[in-house]
């Protein structure tokens, strides 16, 4: 922020060199402030890029362990009960596509906000004292020229959000893209066994086309942030300096009109900013309120009926122990009786007889309800 005493300096430096009775070493003076001052601006950017830097790499691990911890705890449902309700499908589980997306692209959603943490507090004040300095230098006439600021930001804010509502489905999109996309590589050996892999790829490519097009929308409506903002910070300097000169009827004087150029450059480069900014915290809010979804999903619960070890671990043992899958409420294993003895337990049945479920019940995967 120290960069916004730039345009006061050289409008002192150009008085004095314009004052004949000025001393000359008064524009040195000025000339050197202004060198410091730069020199100052680029160290304290260096000193902001390192610690948002670490600042991204702290939290983006933190987060992808959080969620690597959660998907081992959470409850694995095994039958989703079938809801006619347009919110249904909000209390389904996280598949496989969306925990990959949540890991690969939501994180980062969200830790690069702490990189550029410092722009969130730079770009909205740096916009403020750019306008405040004008006023200053230019007077009322500048108003003509955040008129012009006002209309935009209004504009875009029924632009973003329309481009909030497509982000969300976008992200949707993206996820089950990638659920598609993880069941064909874990089932390519059998799927190329029974010649399925073509209809497997026409579906994985059939949802990516889906994932491009939403994208080319969004990538428009963005496009269109930008180009508000742009020709708002193009009018800026126009708006302000007819009324400056044509409704205020006040000469533009060199000291008067390099320093605003100045200003202005620094309010155009605010605005430009602002588009990408917005784009990213409302991109960062999706990526976080998907991420507190998928962590307020159930975690596997102790079973009421806990297996029993004996003192001298000689073997573990169920008594009159019933289960079902999590979130169904019919019984799959029902009233078990069973003890493992010390050494190798072979179990054998036919298939959907119970044996994974067995397993699964004394590693508390399924629910206890007996």
């Amino acid at each position: 922020m120290v960069a916004f005493a730039v345009p006061t300096l050289l409008q002192q430096l150009l008085r004095s060199m314009e004052d004949l009775d000025a001393p000359r070493r008064a524009a040195i003076v000025y000339a050197i402030l202004s060198l410091t001052v730069r020199m100052i601006d680029c160290q304290s950017s260096v000193f902001s890029l390192w610690y948002g830097r670490r600042c991204y790499e702290r939290s983006r691990g933190e987060m992808i362990t959080m969620l690597h911890e959660k998907v081992l705890s959470r409850k694995i449902v095994g039958a989703v009960s079938h809801n006619e309700d347009a919110d249904s499908t909000k209390d389904e589980p996280a598949s496989m596509g969306k925990i990959l997306n949540l890991m690969r692209n939501d994180v980062y959603e969200v830790a690069q906000r702490f990189w550029e943490f410092q722009e969130l507090i730079t770009t909205p004040l740096a916009l403020i004292l750019s306008v405040v300095l004008v006023w200053k230098l230019i007077g009322w006439p500048c108003l003509l020229g955040v008129v012009t600021i006002i209309i935009a930001q209004c504009v875009n804010a029924i632009i973003t959000r329309v481009l909030l509502r497509w982000e969300r489905i976008r992200r949707a999109a993206t996820d089950t893209k990638l659920q598609k996309t993880s069941q064909f590589v874990e089932a390519i050996r059998h799927l190329r066994w029974y010649g399925w892999q073509d209809f497997w790829l026409d579906l994985i490519l059939q949802a990516r086309q889906k994932e491009l097009n939403i994208k080319v929308r969004t990538s428009l409506w963005s496009v269109l942030i930008n180009f508000v903002n742009t020709f708002a910070s193009s009018m800026f300097p126009v708006a302000a300096f007819y009324a400056y000169t044509a409704l205020a009827g006040l000469p533009l004087r060199i000291d008067i009109a390099f320093p605003a150029l100045q200003l202005f450059k620094m309010l155009e480069s605010s605005l430009r900013e602002i588009p990408g900014l917005i784009t990213d915290l409302l991109n960062a809010r999706i990526a976080v309120g998907r991420i507190e979804d998928f962590m307020a999903e159930p975690d596997k619960e102790d079973p009421a009926i806990q297996p029993v070890i004996r003192d001298d671990g000689s073997h573990l043992e169920l008594h009159d122990a019933s289960f079902a899958w999590p979130g169904n409420s019919q019984f799959v294993l029902h009233s078990i009786d069973i003890a493992f003895p010390a050494g190798l337990t072979v179990v054998l049945g036919e298939v959907a007889s119970g044996k994974s479920a067995l397993l699964q019940a004394i590693l508390g995967e399924l629910d206890t309800h007996n």
